[in-house]
Formats: structure tokens, sequence, C-alpha cells
């Protein structure tokens, strides 16, 4: 038995195995394997060089050993690079000799067969507005980076911490002078304002967090959304969030179904996913950035113009339609012959509201109202919907001498009616009586 619990990487190789006082001996081989890792957040930071120059440092751990990458102003850049030697096995450390590098925007990229890391040297400039380019919050982990940096022309700048003067790197290019400060491992104490200021008076600032626990805070999120049947093509489910680390959104469609949304803008820990042409329902969102987890709930109404069907008979006219949760109904009605073209003629009744069924489709309903014949017969009518969207009314349609006259008058035919058929019952049992007394006779005879 080995007297070894815990191997590390630099223990492989041949061991011989001795059993007990006798001469046999077994050879093992051992090779050590870690666990595959994606590479971690490059720590970037900066040191003076010589002749008022700076030199940037990126180190990176992960299985396999990370492959680190400079890049300026997003493309890659191979010169000036000096790869650093060491001992681990998984750190993996590249400098970059600054001087050529100091305006344009520099971050490092750590990659391996798990992933890919970036970390950036937080650049602005004092002779230009506040550019998009520039972060106006930093959101970092314990143990992270920061590396700032400063320009202005010809006057010296400094960096301040919550009004206290930090002791920073100076740099010069040309007729522009630098100041960088950065800090190799972050903790929440270094959370705070970092200013930039000049001695001409001018000023940019920073607002670092440094958090504990994974962040997602939503920015903006319509959790009812109500379109139109035409806009349904164009359209998409928005949210935005300001997340670290750099989040995951899937959204749970109303057929269940989990789509992984592509992100569509990130700037500066603000992101921003979309669900294209979507179908009407209820969705998920689910929000993961590291270990954290945030869920919500949104619906999608999908509305259109009422599309409206009038029937009448004898009794009653109808009017159907599908339509949203209505705010009211009514008929308006203008006698005939009157000159229905002047407004003032047009006599308007409300309906009761009532519950009504769904038709299929989310959030619309099957709305069904009735007016009794006898009330608008010899008048032009229409119905009418009002709903979130607007109001709404059917096309015009004459109802003339369609009804019956009234309810008394329905009365008054069906005991007419049941009278004639008893008269018709009578009529034919006295003939078949007559005929049955004939007979008889006729066999007496």
């Amino acid at each position: 038995m080995l007297p070894i619990q815990r191997f590390t990487r630099d223990m492989d190789g041949l061991y011989t195995v001795v059993c007990g006082n006798s001469n046999y001996s077994v050879n093992i081989s051992v090779h050590v394997t870690a666990p595959k890792k994606r590479p971690s957040i490059p720590q970037l930071t900066v040191s003076e060089g010589e002749g008022h120059t700076v030199s940037f440092r990126c180190a990176s751990a992960g299985n396999p050993k990370p492959k680190i990458t400079w890049y300026t102003n997003y493309k890659p850049s191979s010169q000036h690079l000096k790869e650093e030697g060491n001992q681990d096995m998984e750190m993996a450390v590249s400098t970059l000799d600054g001087f050529n590098y100091q305006t344009s925007n520099t971050n490092c990229c750590a990659t391996n067969s798990q992933g890919k890391e970036c970390t950036l040297i937080y650049h602005y400039d004092l002779g230009k507005p506040m550019q998009k380019t520039e972060a106006p919050q930093i959101l970092l982990n314990p143990g992270q980076s920061l590396a700032l940096r400063c320009k202005n022309k010809k006057t010296p700048v400094k960096w301040f911490f919550n009004n206290t003067e930090l002791s920073g790197v100076k740099a010069l290019w040309y007729s522009s002078v630098f100041e960088y400060f950065s800090i190799e491992s972050v903790s929440e104490h270094n959370s705070g304002e970092y200013v930039c200021k000049s001695e001409d008076g001018q000023s940019k600032a920073t607002q670092v967090q440094v958090h504990e626990e994974d962040l997602i805070e939503i920015l903006e999120l319509n959790e009812n959304v109500r379109i139109w049947e035409k806009e349904k093509a164009t359209f998409c489910l928005q949210v935005q969030v300001l997340a670290y680390p750099k989040p995951q959104c899937d959204w749970i469609t109303p057929n269940g179904t989990k789509v992984q949304s592509d992100e569509t803008h990130d700037l500066w820990n603000n992101h921003t996913f979309k669900l294209c042409n979507p179908e009407p329902g209820q969705y998920l969102i689910q929000l993961r950035a590291g270990k954290k987890l945030v869920t919500k709930n949104l619906s999608l109404c999908v509305t259109d113009t009422p599309k409206f069907t009038v029937l009448y008979d004898l009794d009653k006219v109808t009017c159907m339609t599908n339509s949203s949760l209505p705010q009211a109904l009514s008929w308006k009605m203008c006698p005939l012959p009157a000159n229905c073209t002047d407004s003032a003629m047009w006599n308007e009744t409300s309906v009761n509201l009532q519950e009504f069924p769904d038709s299929g489709q989310f959030c619309q309903k099957e709305i069904v109202f009735s007016t009794a014949c006898s009330e608008i017969n010899n008048h032009i009518v229409q119905c009418c919907l009002t709903n979130m969207d607007g109001s709404y009314c059917s096309e015009h349609i004459a109802v003339e001498n369609s009804c019956s006259v009234s309810s008394d008058s329905s009365d008054m035919v069906l005991i007419l009616m049941c009278c004639m058929l008893v008269f018709a019952l009578l009529l034919v049992s006295l003939i078949l009586v007559h005929f049955i007394r004939k007979k008889v006779q006729s066999l007496f005879l």
C-alpha cells in the first residue's frame, strides 16, 4: 500500500513497491491528471518601464494551460510580447511593452478548450467628452484585477479614490501624458469612486463596485405586452439587465419549449436579450449570472381590430366578435326613415357586461350579446365594443319588418294554431264515426 494520500501533478513517474521483507517488488507508473477547467479571469496589472514607459502583465490559470492573446482596438497584437516561464503547469503569464499601445483600447484574453475569459484596461481621455467606450461603472468580484488609464494633453493628471490621491504609474507618449493605476487583486474595500483629475481642472469619474455575490439587476422589462397582429412579425420581446459575471438568458415559451436567447447588446455590464416573432401567451424568463438565478413572468397579448358578425331572427338580434376583455358594450340605433347621416338621430343603449368564454387565443374572449328584435325593428343598427385598444363598431344593418310584432302576438298565433289543430281532429273523428255507423247499418239490411 502506497503511503501517499494525495498526489500532485509534479508526482508523475515510476514507483517501486516492495512487499514486506521479501525481495518481491512491483513497478507502478503513475500519471497524475487534473480536472479540466476554463481559464480564470485574467489579472491585468501595469508596472513602470524604462524611460517613462509602462509594461502590461496578464496572468490566467486553467487546465489545459491557457493561451494569452493581447488585443488593441479589438485586433490581436503579436508584437512586443514576452511569455513568462513559471513552474505552475496551469498558470500562463504574458507581458506587453505598453509604449505603442497607450492610445488604443487594450485587453488580454486567456483561452483553452474549456472557454475564454478577458480583462481590459479601462481608458479615460480628459481631452474629449465622456465616450461610450469609457465605463461609467465597473463591476468586479473579489480577487479580480483593476487597471485604470487616464490620458491628457501636456497637463499632468492624477487618480483619486474617494477624494484620496493614489500613487500611480506615469507615462509619456509624444505630447500626451498618462497616469495608470492598477490593483492585482481587489476586495470590497476597493469599492468606491475613482476620479482622474488634471491640473487644469478637467476630470472624469467611474464607480467601481466589488461584489462578493454574483449580480443580476433587471433594468427594463415590460411584463404585460400588447401588440397589434400586423406588428408581430417584426416584434421582439426584450429584457435589459445589469449583471456580473456575464449572464445567460433562457425563454420558456407558452408551449414549454426552452429557447436560449442570443445577447444583442453588451456594454459595461448592461446586457440586452431578445426573443423575436413570439407567439401570444405566458412566458418565463430565466436569467443566470454565475451562481445567481433570477426568473420573471411575462405575458404577450396579440390583438387586432375586432371583426363583427350581426345575425337576427324573429326574436332577437345578436352581435358576435373576438376581442380582449371589453370595457363597454352597446347598441346604436337610428329610426327609419330618418336621415341617419345626422349623428343627432342616433341613440346608444349600453349592455351589461358579463363573463365571456375564452376564444382559444391568449387574452381573447368570445363576445356574444343580443337585444330583442322588437326594440330595434325598423331601425338602422350597429353593435359597438370598447376595450384597452379603443372603440369599435360593426357595419350598419337595416332591420325592417323582420321581427314579430310582440310576444303577445306570438302567443295568439300559437293559440290559433292549436285551435285549428283541435278542430281538424274533431272533424276527422266525426267523419270516422259517421262512416262506422253506415257500415254497421249496411250489415243488418
